[in-house]
């Protein structure tokens, strides 16, 4: 079929009498698809082709309005992709002529804009509430009032709104879940041998760590070219817990670390007055405010199934037998509850959420502030190994 810009130019060039006949015969779909073109010949031969008037507006006005409302909402179509052909039933998938011999509840006109309209509020909807909360993605510096009620969208500028919106919102999700994955495959890429997936079973540093961290970034990458049309998911987001996690090994040196250079009481409260030989920055007591206060449990919604993974308070544990999140349990030793109390399946995100999400910010805090106090901590357990060596 040749390109509508050629159709449009050849339209143009046949007398009018021929030109009004062909237009009769076509499909409302294809003579919105004319006024799409805008071109002034084209445009001419339609609001002067008598069905079409009956159709579009018998008034200059009028038709001008139409033909607005169609260039509006096929650029919306053009927006996220929406196919431009009509969906295979309706009255836009009908000849002009068949249209208005048809007897109508409403007038054509507004019979035929609803719907061309319903197809772009039926895209709407499933982004806005069939898949996630896209609200807290929007900029309210841009967006004062947030993504529009869809349903009081009843015009063409208040559906654009709520489109900008949307789509506004879906590239910022894109962003900070890609931008959330480059940054644990850095993490992980420089600390390889205290960090590992959190799927891994295995508390033992892998040889692939190179195309572990290759498969998360190609994923990143994934999400920063992801169309705006559509959602993807990843297994990194398909549970409450990052995708990341400091090996068991590692939770146990930090621990035994910030008790021995005196970061914390009994209590887990930050106090270096009883240290005064290990004065610690300000930046290092933040970071193991972080790490305390994020030991006992997630910084996310609490899976529906809690199983062995809550404690008696119901609180879903993060580790088990450190000072700050001690539970019963066969198995000894400090050690992070998933796999080791219960399957990863029991940390599984509900189907709505589709694993399409980032994880929660605080969780990426508390990763960071885990890394920075453990390599700290090593500094001081290096330094204080020397000294002991050169005293004896």
């Amino acid at each position: 079929m040749p390109p509508l810009e050629r159709i449009c130019q050849e339209l143009a060039k046949l007398p009018v009498e021929l030109a009004h006949q062909i237009i009769g015969d076509l499909k409302v779909w294809d003579v919105f698809k004319l006024l799409w073109y805008d071109d002034p010949k084209v445009n001419a031969l339609v609001s002067s082709q008598p069905q079409c008037r009956n159709l579009l507006g018998d008034d200059e006005e009028t038709f001008s309005q139409t033909r607005q409302m169609v260039k509006s909402y096929f650029a919306m179509y053009v927006k996220v992709g929406l196919p431009f052909k009509p969906p295979g039933y309706g009255h836009v998938s009908w000849s002009i002529d068949v249209l208005l011999a048809h007897k109508l509840d409403k007038p054509a006109r507004e019979v035929i804009m609803k719907e061309l309209r319903e197809s772009i509020q039926s895209f709407l909807y499933t982004q806005i509430y069939a898949i996630m909360d896209l609200e807290q993605y929007v900029d309210r510096s841009v967006f004062s009032r947030g993504i529009p009620d869809l349903h009081a969208c009843n015009t063409v500028q208040d559906l654009g709104e709520c489109m900008d919106t949307v789509l506004h919102a879906k590239k910022a999700l894109f962003k900070q879940a890609s931008d959330q994955l480059h940054w644990a495959a850095s993490l992980m890429e420089q600390n390889p041998d205290i960090l590992k997936r959190t799927l891994d079973p295995e508390q033992k540093r892998r040889p692939n760590t190179a195309h572990i961290v290759s498969r998360m970034r190609y994923t990143a990458n994934r999400f920063r070219k992801c169309d705006v049309k559509d959602f993807i998911a990843t297994e990194y987001f398909a549970f409450y817990f990052f995708p990341i996690i400091p090996f068991d090994t590692a939770l146990a040196k930090l621990l035994r670390w910030v008790e021995k250079y005196g970061f914390i009481t009994e209590h887990g409260q930050i106090n270096n007055s009883n240290h005064r030989q290990h004065a610690h920055s300000q930046p290092m007591e933040k970071h193991a405010n972080i790490v305390m206060g994020g030991l006992p449990y997630f910084f996310t919604d609490f899976p529906s199934t809690k199983g062995l993974v809550a404690n008696d308070k119901g609180d879903v544990l993060r580790t088990v037998h450190t000072s700050l999140s001690d539970q019963d349990n066969a198995a000894k030793g400090l050690f992070f509850t998933v796999h080791r109390t219960a399957s990863h399946l029991e940390f599984k995100l509900p189907v709505k959420s589709q694993a399409r999400e980032p994880s929660d910010k605080r969780e990426q805090a508390w990763l960071a502030s885990f890394v920075e106090l453990y390599r700290y901590l090593e500094m001081l357990e290096k330094r204080s190994m020397l000294a002991l060596e050169e005293s004896l």
